[in-house]
Protein backbone atom coordinates (compact mmCIF):
# COMPACT_ATOMS: atom_id res chain seq x y z
CA UNK A 1 0.00 0.00 0.00
CA UNK A 2 1.20 3.40 -0.49
CA UNK A 3 1.32 4.43 3.24
CA UNK A 4 3.25 1.08 3.55
CA UNK A 5 6.49 1.94 1.10
CA UNK A 6 6.52 6.36 2.02
CA UNK A 7 6.63 5.39 5.97
CA UNK A 8 9.07 2.94 4.71
CA UNK A 9 11.43 5.47 2.41
CA UNK A 10 10.97 8.19 4.91
CA UNK A 11 12.20 6.05 7.63
CA UNK A 12 15.16 5.04 6.09
CA UNK A 13 15.48 8.46 4.02
CA UNK A 14 15.96 10.59 7.27
CA UNK A 15 18.28 7.98 8.85
CA UNK A 16 20.62 8.24 5.76
CA UNK A 17 20.64 11.43 5.66
CA UNK A 18 21.60 12.53 9.60
CA UNK A 19 24.46 10.02 8.42
CA UNK A 20 25.60 12.02 5.52
CA UNK A 21 25.36 15.26 7.08
CA UNK A 22 24.70 15.51 11.19
CA UNK A 23 28.17 14.61 13.63
CA UNK A 24 28.42 11.51 15.51
CA UNK A 25 26.34 13.05 18.81
CA UNK A 26 23.65 14.18 16.44
CA UNK A 27 23.90 10.53 14.38
CA UNK A 28 23.42 8.78 18.08
CA UNK A 29 20.86 11.00 19.29
CA UNK A 30 18.71 10.50 15.72
CA UNK A 31 18.83 6.47 15.93
CA UNK A 32 18.14 6.23 19.70
CA UNK A 33 15.29 8.23 18.51
CA UNK A 34 14.18 6.30 15.65
CA UNK A 35 14.87 3.52 18.03
CA UNK A 36 12.66 4.21 20.86
CA UNK A 37 9.79 5.21 18.08
CA UNK A 38 10.50 1.98 16.72
CA UNK A 39 9.49 0.57 20.09
CA UNK A 40 6.17 2.47 20.12
CA UNK A 41 5.06 1.31 16.83
CA UNK A 42 5.90 -2.47 17.34
CA UNK A 43 3.59 -2.29 20.33
CA UNK A 44 1.15 -0.55 18.45
CA UNK A 45 1.42 -2.80 15.13
CA UNK A 46 0.37 -5.97 18.22
CA UNK A 47 -2.54 -4.05 19.86
CA UNK A 48 -4.01 -2.19 16.78
CA UNK A 49 -5.71 -3.17 13.50
CA UNK A 50 -4.55 -1.05 11.39
CA UNK A 51 -0.77 -2.81 10.56
CA UNK A 52 0.63 -1.26 6.85
CA UNK A 53 1.44 2.35 9.11
CA UNK A 54 3.33 0.74 11.73
CA UNK A 55 5.05 -2.03 9.46
CA UNK A 56 6.37 0.30 7.08
CA UNK A 57 8.17 2.50 9.99
CA UNK A 58 9.60 -1.14 11.28
CA UNK A 59 10.71 -2.72 8.07
CA UNK A 60 12.48 1.18 7.42
CA UNK A 61 14.41 0.35 10.52
CA UNK A 62 15.12 -3.15 10.11
CA UNK A 63 16.34 -2.55 7.26
CA UNK A 64 18.60 0.38 7.47
CA UNK A 65 19.97 -1.20 10.45
CA UNK A 66 21.04 -4.44 8.96
CA UNK A 67 21.83 -2.88 5.36
CA UNK A 68 23.76 0.36 6.53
Amino acid sequence: SGVKSNLYFATIGWLLITKKICNKRDQLITRIFFLLRGILHFIRLIYKKDKEHHLGFLMGLKDYFLKY
